[in-house]
């Protein structure tokens, strides 16, 4: 009996993997590479461009078994801009390029679909924030064909934020968001909740400790929907560094990887990123 249950969750798991990992290897962005609460100074611009490797070889199921899976890479470029059009309004853009790998499989590359974003003050003091952003992402080519990292459906999100700053000897600061993303066809919406602690370790360098929580909203700790071809829960844990090289130039500089997760893959990664403002 153990035998047979143990053949048809390998099974299951030889499945599901391959769809997962790659689902999983796409929300594997840099949700730090951006204002967090705060609003971009009026005409003020921001730009992010990072690049990040990732592997895993690795996949949870959703029972917290563990399996190999053949080895799975992925390079991605992130470009995100920012423009500060009002004291209380932020606009933005994203859009990347992605080379991935699994041994077996061959490879996939191609540019991702293009995320547009706004960000609007509500409220705010002298030490604290909070703003609302919703932002969407824009099919642009066939799903699988011309952009084989795309759904080839709009995706929309709204996430609400909270920033503070305190210890100002230190310039340190907290971030904390939430969001609910509506995903087309028949991906399963998302739940995040995401927390930022940064703190200045020198004048021009600034320790971040960052984690980010998915899960899928028909998430057995969820249930708020009822659509689950691929229910899943996954965190990721984030440490970087950031140095100031240049009065509007910045180098960030870390590695992550999942540290809890159901029906995912676990893998981890490195990432340089520049910050530059005009």
């Amino acid at each position: 009996m153990n035998r047979w249950l143990d053949s048809k969750r390998a099974i299951n798991i030889k499945t599901w993997s391959l769809c997962t990992i790659l689902f999983v290897s796409l929300i594997l962005t840099s949700p730090g590479a951006n204002a967090a609460a705060w609003l971009a100074e009026t005409g003020a611009q921001y730009h992010f461009n990072a690049f990040h490797y990732y592997e895993t070889s690795s996949f949870t199921s959703q029972d917290g078994v563990s399996s190999a899976t053949a080895l799975y890479r992925k390079y991605e470029s992130i470009n995100l801009s920012e423009y500060g059009f009002s004291d209380s309004l932020t606009l933005g853009a994203k859009y990347g390029y992605i080379y991935a790998s699994q041994t077996g499989t061959g490879t996939s590359k191609g540019l991702t679909d293009p995320e547009v974003l706004a960000r609007f003050g509500i409220w705010k003091n002298s030490k604290n924030i909070i703003s609302i952003q919703p932002s969407i992402k824009i099919p642009l080519g066939n799903a699988n064909k011309d952009r084989p990292f795309s759904t080839g459906q709009y995706d929309a999100e709204i996430r609400l934020l909270w920033g503070s700053s305190f210890l100002e000897a230190r310039q340190s600061f907290f971030n904390l968001e939430t969001a609910y993303k509506i995903r087309g066809g028949n991906n399963p919406d998302e739940i995040k909740v995401d927390a930022t602690g940064g703190i200045y370790l020198a004048s021009k360098t600034m320790a971040l400790a960052q984690l980010f929580s998915t899960a899928s909203a028909g998430h057995e700790a969820i249930s708020i929907t009822t659509r689950n071809p691929s229910d899943f829960y996954t965190q990721k844990l984030e440490l970087s560094l950031v140095q100031k090289v240049k009065k509007n130039l910045s180098i960030q500089m870390g590695v992550y990887g999942e540290i809890f997760n159901e029906n995912s893959a676990r893998g981890n990664g490195a990432f340089i990123s520049l910050w530059i403002r005009r």
